[in-house]
């Protein structure tokens, strides 16, 4: 929603449970050098 949607620029990953994927997402993402990171456990033990 305005004013916040024409000044935040958003990604989704879903790694579907595999570890492997997920690490690598993040790792990439991290590169990028994003100003912030939201992580979302997909389970309660993450």
């Amino acid at each position: 929603m305005e004013p916040f949607k024409s000044e935040v620029e958003g990604r989704v990953f879903n790694a579907d449970n595999d570890v492997s994927k997920q690490s690598q997402q993040l790792s990439n993402l991290i590169l990028q050098r994003p100003d912030s990171i939201l992580i979302n456990a997909a389970c309660p033990p993450g």
